[in-house]
């Protein structure tokens, strides 16, 4: 597993063994190739599920869909027998509506509560034009790149990248426990394949 990534991979010997139980259940090569790539690919979705939970729990983000278009699917085939998620290194921007920012004129600056934490990013504000509007989270909070009015960029927050590599001890526990759980889907889809070989010749 490597930083901001959740990727299933199994080792080539335990595949050629799960293929073998398979082609011996009276599967085919070919339709035991399709079962494995789509057991990874439930397990590589259970590790994205329980990754968008846990990066919306660590960065203390509100809306779950801002996490969800961080996060994208590492899809097995037959040719690829990996699968997963692919996490985006891209920061969150600090918003009303995902970590609860918000600005009052004359003060130190704004605030917000990232990573769970209520904290006031100081000399940030939230221009009139940003205050509100779903476009721009329901308030944008930007801070002045140099002493002058202008130019100004927006505030950033957690990046989802880097809280996986973070919290890298987790993250490859929850990958281990979905090879196992993939393990066990395999063999028990082999049986699958025999009961319906038995069924077809009567036994």
């Amino acid at each position: 597993m490597s930083a901001g990534t959740g990727v299933v991979s199994i080792d080539t010997h335990e595949i050629d063994k799960l293929r073998r139980a398979l082609i011996d259940a009276g599967a085919g090569y070919k339709r035991s190739e399709v079962i494995l790539a789509q057991s990874l690919n439930r397990a590589g979705q259970r590790v994205g599920t329980q990754l968008k939970r846990f990066i919306k729990l660590w960065t203390g983000i509100r809306r779950f869909q801002s996490v969800t278009k961080r996060i994208f699917p590492v899809i097995a085939t037959p040719g690829k027998m990996s699968a997963g998620v692919r996490i985006s290194g891209r920061h969150f921007r600090i918003t009303k509506a995902d970590f609860g920012a918000s600005w009052k004129r004359g003060s130190a600056g704004g605030t917000h509560k990232a990573w769970n934490r209520a904290q006031t990013a100081k000399g940030s504000f939230m221009p009139r034009r940003f205050t509100g509007g779903e476009a721009y989270g329901g308030g944008l909070l930007f801070t002045r790149t140099t002493k002058a009015r202008l130019p100004i960029k927006p505030l950033w927050g957690p990046n989802p990248a880097r809280e996986v590599h973070r919290h890298a001890p987790m993250v490859r526990a929850i990958v281990a426990k979905e090879a196992r759980w993939f393990l066990s889907e395999s063999a028990r889809r082999a049986e699958v394949e025999l009961r319906k070989a038995k069924a077809k010749y009567g036994l």
